[in-house]
């Protein structure tokens, strides 16, 4: 928005490493571009695992950045193709960075997705790199001794969501992922939480074999629509 800069220098002080505030998507419907969907207001409490949860999602374009912070963690990393966004925000996180909402009557940004666009080019490279920020949380909580249990179901859920994803477009990541989930449940079987029909059957044969027979189904019913 034509105010955004403004708003934000407001937010501004010594210590603040990203200012950020609500934004909104932006699409095509009925013929015309126009704000889709609700207003997405960003609310960060434990700045290193609410970079990675679910409703958390920064949008660049609605984010203001401290110079000598880019400087510090490098910028971007232009060895992740598509989620260097999120990758950013982790590692500035991590760094010990201060992130401070600002709020605004109206979104500062729009965030415009096409079908083409970047983060749809490819399934298996974007679960790859949503694989590698979950790592890079992972490992930096270990090595600091900081896994609560509130940061160790964030986790969770960001692996779950990379395996649930990658399952049948590329095995080497859910493997890495079921790993992973195996490794933060306390009795290391893990159980999705949703669907339910998904739960009910890992509870019976384990999660491997029953996201197997959750993709035969649907390729079942697939067959059957035709």
């Amino acid at each position: 928005m034509a105010d955004k800069i403004a708003i934000q220098v407001t937010a501004v002080n010594n210590d603040t490493a990203v200012v950020y505030g609500a934004w909104q998507r932006y699409g095509q419907s009925a013929g015309a571009w126009q704000p889709l969907g609700a207003v997405v207001a960003p609310a960060l409490v434990d700045p290193p695992a609410d970079v990675l949860r679910d409703g958390s999602f920064i949008q660049l374009g609605a984010a203001l950045f401290r110079r000598d912070w880019l400087a510090r963690v490098g910028g971007f990393d232009e060895c992740i193709g598509i989620i260097q966004d999120v990758n950013l925000l982790l590692r500035i996180a991590l760094a010990g960075g201060t992130f401070q909402p600002c709020s605004s009557a109206a979104p500062l940004a729009y965030y415009r997705q096409l079908d083409g666009s970047l983060s749809r080019r490819s399934a298996r490279e974007f679960g790859r790199d949503l694989l590698t920020n979950a790592r890079t949380l992972h490992d930096w909580l270990l090595q600091a001794d900081r896994l609560t249990e509130a940061r160790r179901q964030v986790l969770i859920a960001s692996y779950a969501h990379i395996a649930r994803a990658s399952f049948r477009v590329d095995p080497e990541t859910f493997e890495a992922a079921y790993g992973a989930l195996t490794e933060l449940t306390p009795n290391g079987r893990y159980v999705p939480t949703a669907p339910r029909s998904l739960a009910v059957l890992a509870q019976l044969v384990g999660y491997r074999r029953a996201e197997t027979v959750a993709a035969r189904y649907r390729d079942l019913k697939a067959r059957l629509r035709r």
